[in-house]
């Protein structure tokens, strides 16, 4: 694994150089990195993004004088292991005992590269890697429903209404044709009202007339 040494060293110096700017993050450091300049390292990542925060990381530990023997570097080095890893999701395959012995750079590398990952929250190498999300489709626009036609009221069947029309009509009363005279002609003279006259009447005054002399 010493092959991918290089690549990696590139790696930790463009995401830690985005977060810190002390310690120089030279490759003859990294590709053995003493316990003093990750303990640097730790520090100014605290202080630049508060990772780790201060309720889990003290004054005390940010102290290198505080780490004078063997374990008590190693009881840093899981601390902020164990802190890395949980923000990251995934354990870290670093080893404490090789960190300070100067073993397996390749890992402690790989160690600082997620220091950065948890302190800016970008995983490492996904956001290069992942495609950008495909835009979310266009929802069509719902047509307008037709409106509902409109109800009108039903009508009476027109035999039923005609029925019921003639039903209500008073009974025609037949007239009688009026007799209208012919032009040239007299209209037939009108009776003398009054009481009607008796035959004899009539005969008594016809007899004087017949009397009389000629």
């Amino acid at each position: 694994m010493a092959e991918d040494l290089p690549a990696l060293i590139a790696e930790t110096q463009r995401l830690l150089g985005d977060v810190i700017k002390k310690p120089k993050l030279t490759e003859g450091l990294l590709k053995k990195p003493p316990f003093r300049f990750l303990h640097d390292i730790v520090s100014e990542v605290h202080r630049a993004t508060n990772f780790p925060s201060s309720e889990h990381i003290t004054e005390t530990e940010l102290d290198s004088a505080n780490y004078k023997d063997k374990d008590a570097k190693v009881g840093y080095l899981n601390m902020i292991m164990g802190h890395i890893g949980t923000a990251c999701g995934r354990p870290v395959p670093a080893k404490p005992l090789k960190i300070v012995a100067g073993l397996e750079p390749e890992n402690t590398n790989i160690m600082l590269q997620m220091l950065a990952e948890a302190a800016v929250g970008t995983p490492v190498k996904a956001a290069a890697a992942a495609p950008a999300p495909a835009p979310a489709p266009k929802q069509e626009e719902e047509a307008p429903r037709p409106a509902a036609p409109e109800q009108r009221p039903e009508r009476p069947d027109r035999g039923t209404e005609r029925r019921d029309s003639t039903s209500d009509r008073p009974p025609d009363v037949e007239r009688k044709p009026e007799t209208r005279p012919l032009e040239g002609t007299e209209p037939p003279p009108k009776r003398a009202e009054g009481r009607r006259r008796s035959q004899p009447d009539v005969a008594a005054e016809a007899a004087p007339a017949a009397a009389k002399p000629a």
